[in-house]
């Protein structure tokens, strides 16, 4: 392959990652091409365009879960994080991250995926994770050893928490109430009673207006 072409490939590449990382609309690409282009960077006329743009981040992004699918099938052990969340049409979303030890012996946190959820229940949440790592073909539930989320029923129930059913497979699981959440959950009973709740449901009037 010529070495031009694969400079400038490289030069859009790293453009494409630019707008990915800094969140920025894809229509921002030919401008920073231009900008390029007027500092005397060969880039050539070609793949020039906020298509190409997204179809450059889509490969990168392919590239980089299967890195992460790798080093995640490779490791010994994993921890699991999870939490809820809703699109702008209201759809039941959950994020779920990983954690893992590298070969070096060093823990590392990756985010792993978001994926639809079918009912926001304990069976409902227990599907999508499973379907998330069956996607991977990783087999996560002989590696599992911690489970951390907030600490709604809907995860900690004793009896039909999705904590209990991961436990039923992953027995030695250790399951961790989120901290963040914990520190959230105290700092609204400190409050109670004052002028911090007029506050917080201005705040989420105002956000449910947005």
């Amino acid at each position: 392959m010529d070495s031009v072409f694969v400079g400038r490939m490289v030069k859009l590449f790293d453009l494409s990652y630019h707008i990915a990382k800094q969140e920025l609309p894809f229509a921002y690409f030919t401008q920073l091409v231009a900008q390029e282009k007027r500092h005397d960077v060969d880039l050539g006329d070609r793949y020039n365009n906020p298509k190409q743009a997204r179809a450059f981040v889509g490969y990168m992004a392919q590239e980089i879960r299967q890195n992460v699918f790798e080093a995640i099938r490779k490791a010994r052990y994993i921890s699991i994080l999870t939490d809820g969340s809703t699109d702008r049409s209201h759809k039941e979303k959950e994020l779920i991250y990983v954690k893992y030890l590298q070969e070096t012996g060093s823990p590392r946190m990756t985010f792993f995926g978001i994926k639809d959820v079918a009912a926001a229940n304990a069976d409902g949440l227990l599907g999508c994770i499973s379907s998330s790592f069956e996607d991977a073909q990783i087999n996560w539930q002989e590696k599992l050893v911690g489970f951390g989320a907030d600490g709604a029923s809907v995860n900690f129930g004793r009896h039909n928490g999705l904590y209990s059913k991961l436990s039923v497979k992953s027995p030695w699981l250790m399951g961790i109430h989120c901290v963040a959440h914990r520190l959230e959950l105290a700092a609204k009973d400190a409050f109670k009673g004052s002028y911090f709740t007029e506050v917080s449901h201005a705040c989420s009037s105002i956000a449910m207006l947005h």
